[in-house]
């Protein structure tokens, strides 16, 4: 039991800055229950820094109230930067159980940020819709392409640095890697694709019979389709016709002769 109480607070002092909680790409899916006023931001952005002292009240503040508090560093979680679609800094977020709403008001005081949870007026403002839900599958892709793009910055600056490539030889460059790397993985898909096929196909396939019961017996008269009877009565009836056609001819030409 003591073991497990110090792991608890030492995971608590790496988490929490006071009683404002660091979010990350471990524990954000902590976001999706219970009532979270969320800060993007990030150190470099000047009105961030200013804004920090604000936040860190607003959490004292909230240690009486059912209301979490928590901050996102996007310099260092680029993915949930991604997922939440951050385009400005520093973006408030509103969530509660899972339904996201960004906070727009300009009044950012203390006072402003009290009434917006205590007065309720989150509820003025609609949820993001849900293809920008940051719970979907296709908006944590997208944070993964936010990772990308700042890996390729990362190597942008390593060329230039190492190598003094211009800014076009380093697009060349990055567009070469990534066009080879699509090819690799289209080839993958494929023969994925066509050993799947393959044994779907020996699967489906009928067993082969043994030769002895895939000769061909003889078939009787007796075993014929009736279509086939039907045929041939019908060629015996035709013969006859022309048969009794040629008779008829024949004795018109004769009385023709004694005429």
């Amino acid at each position: 039991k003591m073991a497990i109480f110090i792991l608890c607070f030492l995971i608590s002092l790496v988490t929490c800055n006071g009683a404002v909680v660091t979010i990350t790409s471990d524990n954000w899916n902590q976001l999706l229950t219970g009532e979270w006023m969320v800060e993007f931001y990030a150190p470099w952005c000047p009105y961030c820094q200013t804004f920090a002292s604000v936040w860190e009240e607003y959490g004292s503040w909230a240690e009486d109230t059912d209301i979490n508090i928590g901050k996102v560093d996007v310099t260092e979680e680029p993915i949930l930067a991604g997922q939440f679609i951050i385009s400005q800094l520093p973006t408030i977020l509103h969530i509660k159980d899972g339904e996201v709403r960004e906070y727009t008001s300009n009044d950012r005081s203390l006072e402003g940020l009290q009434n917006y949870v205590e007065n309720g007026n989150w509820v003025k403002s609609d949820p993001i819709p849900w293809y920008s839900s940051p719970t979907s599958l296709h908006m944590r892709i997208v944070g993964y392409f936010f990772v990308f793009s700042r890996h390729a910055q990362v190597i942008e600056d390593y060329l230039r640095k190492e190598y003094n490539l211009p800014t076009w030889g380093i697009f060349v460059a990055i567009a070469g890697v990534t066009v080879l790397a699509g090819l690799l993985m289209g080839g993958l898909c494929i023969l994925l694709g066509e050993i799947i096929s393959r044994s779907r196909s020996k699967k489906t396939s009928p067993p082969k019979l043994p030769r002895e019961t895939r000769k061909l017996k003889p078939v009787s008269k007796d075993q014929l389709p009736k279509k086939k009877e039907e045929e041939e009565e019908e060629k015996e009836v035709r013969g006859e016709e022309g048969r009794e056609g040629l008779r008829q001819r024949s004795v018109d030409d004769k009385k023709l002769e004694e005429d």
